[in-house]
């Protein structure tokens, strides 16, 4: 497992695919996932999305939530604030933390 990734320090959106909603202050972040990997691991790309690679399998949401709590820990929010928006049953998936 990678050791945790310290929060960003950089303004939302800077030179990052990570998109601010300035209306609601929440950002939109794309993530591609690997499921039923051999350790859970949430790997920043350099166009600011995300590879995610958790040991959940993809069935009854279990590797959804996996990434949820990845997503949680490494930008040090509450899970309840992060929302799957789009691609529920794809690997290719859009979050966003509010």
């Amino acid at each position: 497992m990678s050791p945790r990734q310290p929060p960003l320090t950089h303004a939302v959106g800077e030179g990052l695919g990570v998109r601010a909603n300035p209306e609601s202050a929440s950002q939109r972040i794309s993530v591609k996932v690997t499921p039923r990997a051999s350790c859970n691991a949430l790997i920043p790309q350099p166009d600011g999305s995300f590879v995610a690679k958790v040991m959940a399998p993809p069935t009854d949401g279990a590797a959804n939530r996996a990434v949820i709590r990845l997503l949680a820990d490494y930008f040090g929010v509450p899970p309840s604030r992060i929302r799957l928006v789009s691609g529920a049953s794809s690997r290719q998936k859009g979050f966003v933390i509010e």
